[in-house]
């Protein structure tokens, strides 16, 4: 499947496909649990508190629902894979539908209710669940995912530049996170950033 984060792109894909769906090529930094009860999932069956439950998440147009977490970025390469009766999780190398697609069933994706992009941050994966979560044979160097190689020290501080004059929650000393996006009407964290990958993504 193709996928590409450019605006031209994306833009000429959709005068192309104007009824497509929107599917989300997932980052090896992001994962996704889909829980699907046709196949016997449920939420309750997920090590979660009601806290860790409260990151963001959508009902899928079959009657699931995609719980979304931050992954760490400690070497432990994760992969797609089953995690038990009627639950999924997903990673780099998979996809997620999301809102407001529709499903073979004519259902619409949609936000959780209190729990969209403009809502709540992606909390990052609790201990509990990351222990349950597939892991590919071989380890990841840490950092991949991100960038092929590690940026340069003037890129760095171009991006700490950036982030210190644009947001005014950005703290310097902290290395990667979630922070207020200037470029929506934010009340919740939605900017996920790391200097030392140079990268920073807005999931509003």
């Amino acid at each position: 499947k193709d996928a590409t984060t450019d605006p031209a792109t994306v833009r000429r894909w959709w005068a192309q496909y104007p009824r497509a769906n929107i599917g989300w090529a997932l980052p090896a930094y992001i994962g996704v649990v889909d829980v699907d009860p046709r196949n016997g999932g449920a939420v309750d069956a997920l090590p979660l508190t009601w806290a860790e439950r409260g990151t963001l998440a959508a009902r899928t147009g079959g009657g699931g629902v995609h719980l979304v977490y931050r992954l760490p970025g400690d070497g432990r390469a994760f992969t797609c894979g089953k995690i038990g009766d009627g639950l999924d999780f997903k990673t780099r190398g998979g996809y997620v539908v999301l809102a407001p697609s529709t499903h073979a069933s004519g259902n619409t994706y949609q936000w959780e209710p209190g729990q969209g992009p403009r809502e709540v941050q992606i909390l990052p994966a609790p201990p509990a669940l990351l222990n349950i979560l597939p892991l590919e044979s071989q380890p990841r160097a840490v950092g991949a995912g991100f960038t092929a190689s590690p940026v340069s020290d003037t890129l760095r501080e171009r991006m700490t530049w950036v982030l210190s004059e644009l947001c005014a929650d950005f703290d310097p000393a902290v290395t990667e996170g979630m922070i207020i996006c200037p470029f929506h009407n934010d009340t919740h964290a939605s900017l996920s950033y790391h200097l030392g990958r140079g990268v920073f993504y807005c999931y509003a």
